[in-house]
This record gives structure tokens, C-alpha cells and sequence, in this order.
């Protein structure tokens, strides 16, 4: 069967390595010929780079659909690309994506993949006016509500698209494989991945002043630092998953507090310490970090989470936690609600590197806190979960979705949530500023800049999102165009 046309956005593939690949034959749509299992395994070995991206729902507001990723096998010859299972929140790869694994695979042909997923977990907000019934019971109208969905069927098989795919010894090759919240998440919360996914061209992030192709962007990764030497940094995420190796270079900027590391270079990343790295790929499958920046202190907890609500009168706002560190085994506060109360000299910052300068932004106390904003927080060690204190709260990239409903200046654009289009509240602001520059990030536009914008496309934006008035702003890092048959 001839093979489907290609879509936008999803798990990506970078695939090289030191043999020549096996030849295939295809007799107009009809006919291919394809290289035999055994054929494969007595070619040479080509590196295989694994990243996966997600497209949004335009109807439910999604905050978070965490999900494993236990298996990924190239067919045939049964070639297993996952090492071990990596917790994906597809919620927060609609612009970027995250890297899977890096591996080997025999150089020749290969027919398919098929994607094993399990341990999913979703959290929703209620935007109409009343409760709602989820899995886990009532959610009330204008809140976040976390469960654990069905998993009706845990496997996509894709062999569309990019497929047959041949692994060449010296031409790195590219596919992405689209993972739609939209077809994966059923009209009954449940999850079912034999829809939803699929196959594409790779579309890498380019520069919007030059159209220069620059590394594959990665979502950004938080995590402690394992080890550093050799140029080489190993992360722990908060499940002590072990980072592949991220290299370091002249180019990778740092962003420490003077009052944390004076030095702001690569001695400031002693064992221990949390950050936030800003990832790409190159075409060589070498993970490269082009910015790192503080996050907290050895040994501290801390915790990453959308802001929901923020009461100044109290000195207080709640999150939504998406990850968490230094927290004992069985007590992590993921996926929950969290209220935060601020004490003493709060240190506030921001976290984010490299995004477009906002006039008269500041994230400097809690006038400059909104609802949707990503936010990393020191818990005091003092705290008891619900309820914690903090004398640091750090601005993070934020995402979100929507419709471009105008356009100016060539370098912003307002964004409508989806969410907003059913004439309801979300936690990020019914309408965003979205602004750009020559360094901001676009993926699925041709040419890759602001140019290729139009009224009435379904894009998501990621960057640090500032409380301006009259309209929120979101200083744009990456943008991705969606596709209208992934949503």
C-alpha cells in the first residue's frame, strides 16, 4: 500500500551510522522490496536518536497526560530502541519534544515501529460552569482535577508515512512520529494510543531572523546534577531516570544568581545542584546543552507546577506540581494541588534563557505572578504538603495553545486558548500576547519565521509568560504550527 501523507509534529528519529544501507526497490506505490530480518543484522551498526513531541486537544484543557514509554521497536528484526521505560508529559511537548533514547540499530530497511505506553495520568481543568464526573469523581467547575485514565489500548503500531525507512552508515536520516492528544484522549477519559499516531517528515526548528537550520530543540530538562567532567554533564530526573550524556561547550550559556555562584560557568555544576538544562540534538545524535540555569541548591526540594490561582492579600498562590525533588519515597506531590506561602526576603528570578525582552516585564515579587505561569519553587524544609512555605520562587517556561486571532508588527501575534473558545475560563488567560524575535524557534512553517503566520492557524508557544495589563505576554522561545487533521 502507497504510503499516507505526512504529518506535522510528533516521535522524532535521527538515524546514522558506519555501514551502507540495505537497497529498496519501490515499483511505483505498489511494490517494495524490503530487506529480510536476517539481512538487517548482518549489516553494520547506525545511531538511532529517539525524541517525541505531542500536538494538542482542542477541546478539553489539557495540563498534564504523563505517560511511559516502555518499548519502541523498529520491524523487522525486532529492534528495541528503549533501554528503559521514560515518563513523557505530552501536555508540554506540543513545541518542542523530548528525547527518548539514543541508540543502535542495524543499518537496512525497516517496515514500521511499534510503541508500547503504560502508567498514564491526566489532569484536566473543569472550564465549564458546573461539576463534572471524572474517573475520580466530582470536579467543580473552574478547577484541576487529576486521575489516572484507562489505558484501552497501550500500543501503536505506525507503518505509514516515513515508512519503509532505510538506516543508511553515512547519512543521518529523520522521522517524527505525531502523538494527537486529541485522537489519543477518548470522549470517555480514557486513553487508546491506536489512534492518534503517526508518521512525518522532520521538521526542525529553524531561526526566525536568519532561516538558518539550527540543532533539533528539545524540551528543556529539569533534573540534579549527577556528574560533570570531560564537557560531559549527567542529569537524575526526579524519578533517578540517568540522563544520556549532555555535552557542553563554548556556545552553552549559564544563568546562576551572583549570590549562588559568582563565577556563572561551568564550575558552578557541583553534584547535587538542580537545574534546568535547554537541550537540542544535533544531527549526529550528540545531545547538546545550549543553556543551563540555576534551579535550587543540593539537597533542597523543590517543585515545578503551573500557578492556578494567587491570593496577594495572604502572600500565597497554588500550584498544579508537575515534578518534585527531595522528597521521600511515597510522598511526592505530583500531580496535586499545592498552596505556597511566601516568607521572609523572597528571592524571585527568572529561570528562562534566551527569549525575546519584554518592556516593562519583571518577575521581581507577586505582582508579577499570574495564573499559567510554569514556576520553580524552594519548599521549605519546615513545610507540611498541602501546604508549604518558600523564600524563592524562579519564572519557568510556560506553554500554551490556541488560534492566532491577529497579527502586528511583524513580531506579535494574539493568541486565543482553545479553551477560551468554548467561552470559558483556563488556567493561562483566555487571550496571550505571544511575542518573537530573530532568535525565536519555529517548527512546522516554510520559511521558518514570522512571516509564515496567519489569522486563524492553531499554534503552541513556549516561553516565560509575563503578568503585562492589559493582556498577558508570552515571550515566544519556540513556536509549532499544528496541523487541523491532528485536532
Amino acid at each position: 500500500m502507497c504510503p499516507s501523507k505526512l504529518k506535522n509534529n510528533v516521535v522524532k528519529v535521527v538515524a546514522g551510522g558506519l555501514a551502507a544501507a540495505a537497497a529498496v526497490m519501490l515499483n511505483g506505490c505498489t511494490g517494495v522490496t524490503v530487506a529480510s530480518p536476517s539481512a538487517i543484522a548482518q549489516a553494520n551498526g547506525a545511531s538511532v536518536s529517539v525524541v517525541a513531541q505531542s500536538t494538542p486537544s482542542t477541546t478539553t484543557s489539557v495540563q498534564s497526560l504523563r505517560v511511559q514509554v516502555t518499548s519502541a521497536v523498529l520491524k523487522p528484526g525486532n529492534v528495541q530502541l528503549i533501554k528503559t521505560p521514560v515518563t513523557l508529559d505530552l501536555a508540554n511537548i506540543t513545541t518542542g519534544s523530548a528525547l527518548l533514547s539514543v541508540a543502535t540499530a542495524p543499518a537496512g530497511t525497516y517496515t514500521g515501529l511499534t510503541i508500547t505506553f503504560s502508567n498514564p495520568y491526566l489532569s484536566i481543568t473543569n472550564t465549564t460552569s458546573s461539576s463534572i464526573t471524572l474517573p475520580s469523581g466530582a470536579c467543580s467547575a473552574q478547577s484541576t482535577c487529576s486521575f489516572t485514565p484507562v489505558l484501552k489500548n497501550d500500543q501503536a503500531d505506525v507503518t505509514t508515512g516515513v515508512f519503509p525507512l532505510i538506516l543508511t552508515a553515512d547519512k543521518p536520516d529523520s522521522f517524527a512520529v505525531t502523538m494527537a492528544i486529541a485522537k489519543i484522549l477518548q470522549s470517555d477519559d480514557s486513553l487508546d494510543f491506536s489512534s492518534g499516531v503517526d508518521t512525518g517528515a522532520d521538521q526542525t526548528g529553524t531561526s526566525g531572523g536568519t532561516g538558518a537550520t539550527r540543532n533539533e530543540p528539545l524540551d528543556s530538562q529539569l533534573g540534579v546534577v549527577q556528574s560533570i567532567a570531560n564537557g560531559q554533564l549527567v542529569l537524575l530526573s526526579e524519578s533517578n531516570d540517568v540522563s544520556p550524556s549532555i555535552a557542553i561547550d563554548s556556545t552553552t550559556v549559564f544563568q546562576f544568581p551572583s549570590m549562588i555562584c559568582s563565577a556563572n560557568n561551568v564550575t558552578c555544576l557541583a553534584p547535587g545542584v538542580i537545574v534546568v538544562a535547554a537541550l537540542s540534538l544535533t544531527s549526529t545524535g550528540l545531545v547538546h546543552a545550549d543553556s543551563i540555569s540555576f534551579a535550587d541548591r543540593a539537597n533542597a526540594r523543590l517543585l515545578e507546577g503551573t500557578i492556578l490561582s494567587v491570593s496577594p492579600t495572604s502572600s500565597s498562590f497554588q500550584i498544579l506540581v508537575n515534578k518534585s525533588f527531595g522528597f521521600a519515597s511515597g510522598s511526592s506531590p505530583d500531580e496535586s494541588s499545592v498552596t505556597v506561602t511566601l516568607q521572609g526576603s523572597t528571592l524571585f528570578g527568572i529561570n528562562s534563557v534566551g527569549y525575546p525582552a519584554v518592556a516593562g516585564a519583571t518577575f521581581s515579587n507577586m505582582g508579577g505572578m499570574l495564573a499559567g505561569q510554569s514556576v520553580l519553587v524552594d519548599v521549605s524544609s519546615a513545610s507540611q504538603l498541602p501546604t508549604v512555605w518558600s523564600s524563592q520562587v524562579l519564572l519557568a517556561d510556560s506553554s500554551t495553545s490556541g488560534t492566532i486571532s491577529a497579527l502586528d508588527n511583524g513580531s506579535m501575534f494574539t493568541l486565543t486558548s482553545y479553551a477560551a473558545e468554548q467561552d470559558n475560563a483556563s488556567p493561562i488567560s483566555s487571550q496571550v500576547t505571544v511575542l518573537t524575535d530573530a532568535g525565536t524557534m519555529y517548527r512546522n512553517v516554510t520559511p521558518a519565521n514570522f512571516s509564515s503566520l496567519a489569522a486563524g492557524q492553531s499554534v503552541s508557544a513556549t516561553g516565560p509568560l509575563f503578568n503585562i495589563s492589559p493582556v498577558a505576554i508570552l515571550a515566544a522561545r519556540q513556536i509549532s504550527l499544528h496541523s487541523s487533521t491532528d485536532q
